[in-house]
């Protein structure tokens, strides 16, 4: 599994074995741990699926993006707070790679079984203008996030097209 930034792959166990200053002990990965998480995931996207479908209910998923993002800035920047850790060294970048491997696993379940998936992880930018940590959205978020998936459920018709009552 890698993350992509400026032509240059890291793999997720390289992130999350890279130390951020020196003295910092690091936990390593276990490629097979990430492997099994992945493959519990997918069992429970398919689970919730198949439930809706006896219900009659149409699912429809969103990829979780993050502040965090690959990239030299969030490589060197701990993520250790976000996950309620110190000291183990997690760059901010290794968390989004471990979150974008469970998005694009959501993407796959949901192509395979034929189902709606938005990638909105894909959409909102990396930017604390969105985001007032790593993974809850500003006011300003919040409302890209509402017009992205409006969008998306009226092209996919979802929904039906209405008036708005915004402000």
């Amino acid at each position: 599994i890698t993350g992509t930034c400026l032509g240059q792959r890291n793999t997720i166990e390289e992130e999350l074995s890279r130390p951020l200053a020196p003295g910092f002990e690091c936990f390593s990965v276990d490629p097979d741990t990430l492997e099994t998480a992945l493959a519990h995931y997918s069992e429970s996207i398919e689970r919730m699926i198949r439930v809706c479908r006896e219900i009659g209910a149409i699912p429809v998923f969103l990829t979780q993006p993050l502040l965090y993002m690959d990239d030299p800035r969030w490589r060197g920047i701990s993520g250790d707070l976000a996950l309620g850790t110190s000291g183990c060294g997690y760059s901010a970048a290794a968390i989004w790679l471990v979150q974008d491997a469970f998005n694009r696993e959501l993407l796959r379940v949901c192509r395979e079984q034929g189902e709606a998936c938005f990638d909105l992880a894909s959409v909102i930018p990396h930017h604390r203008r969105y985001f007032y940590d790593m993974c809850h959205f500003t006011e300003a978020g919040s409302r890209l996030i509402g017009e992205a998936v409006a969008e998306f459920m009226l092209s996919r018709g979802l929904v039906s097209g209405g008036t708005s009552t915004g402000a």
